[in-house]
């Protein structure tokens, strides 16, 4: 068994009140409430708590994208596994892509349907 790190990368600045308003955070939550210093914050312990499961010995990192909503601050895997490239010890490039756009056969190599998901 294989052990991977993951995190939707939330961004979870905003009165609960709010979010119960809309029935969809992805799709219907205003950008009203979205701090940029918080984000900000936000990315970095996401990024140091990717570089922590790889100091751990975690067989990978899981990245995901939701083009950023409160649910997923993430808008591309891309540029978070190009930081992660450069900041823990997976620099061998290898990674499986589990991207709507990249597998057209909708399932790949990781066994997860295809979404926008990349394993470094």
């Amino acid at each position: 068994m294989k052990l991977y790190y993951f995190s939707e990368m939330p961004h979870h600045e905003f009165p609960d009140a709010e979010g119960d308003k809309y029935p969809s955070l992805r799709l219907e939550f205003p950008n009203r409430f979205f701090d940029r210093n918080k984000a900000a914050e936000n990315y970095r312990r996401y990024l140091t708590e990717y570089e922590l499961a790889d100091q751990v010995g975690f067989d990978g990192l899981m990245i995901n994208e939701h083009h950023s909503t409160p649910s997923c601050v993430n808008v591309g895997v891309n540029m978070t596994a190009a930081v992660l490239g450069r900041t823990t010890a997976r620099r061998s490039g290898r990674r499986s892509c589990c991207s709507a756009t990249s597998c057209p056969s909708r399932t790949t190599r990781c066994g997860w349907p295809s979404s926008s998901r990349w394993l470094i």
